[in-house]
């Protein structure tokens, strides 16, 4: 094994994950995915961008320093626009607004209905009772927050099936 001296994963570390549940994993791996993904957006300026395009453009023969800072104008215009709509976009992001799972009755127990089947209101990831990711706080595929509270209750039309 290739030794690093900069190494991704530390012990420490590696022996926290080792000995997570699947609820615990779903969300430290959660978290890695959107730090790595805030940073990668902060790193792809769009001045760095905007600054290779106006040395592209005064590069072409046609285009003077004018007509480069014209188009410069409306592509930094767009940029500034579009960055507000994703921001926009972001804060309605509905994955962190906890949401009750589709529950499903799938037999009866001493005259009554079971609800031992749960599926994500997001992906329709199927949650079975008494397997580990039964009421975990987030979806394990798409990591919608989800909340358990309260347990369905049984309608009269139900009662009288």
């Amino acid at each position: 094994m290739e030794n690093n001296s900069k190494r991704l994963l530390n012990r420490t570390t590696y022996k926290r994950i080792k000995n997570m549940d699947r609820e615990q994993l779903s969300g430290y791996v959660t978290n890695v995915y959107l730090n790595g993904y805030e940073a990668g957006r902060k790193a792809a300026t769009p001045d760095l961008l905007l600054r290779t395009f106006r040395e592209v453009l005064l590069s072409i023969d046609s285009i003077g320093p004018t007509r480069a800072d014209a188009i410069m104008k409306k592509l930094s215009d767009t940029f500034a626009l579009k960055e507000k709509e994703a921001e926009q976009a972001e804060g309605s992001d509905t994955r962190n607004t906890p949401r009750r799972p589709d529950y499903e009755a799938d037999g009866y127990a001493d005259g009554q209905l079971v609800y031992d089947t749960a599926y994500c209101p997001e992906c329709h990831h199927m949650f079975e009772e008494g397997v580990n990711d039964w009421h975990s706080a987030y979806c394990p595929d798409c990591g919608q927050k989800l909340d358990w509270t309260p347990e369905p209750e049984e309608t009269t039309e139900e009662a009288e099936a």
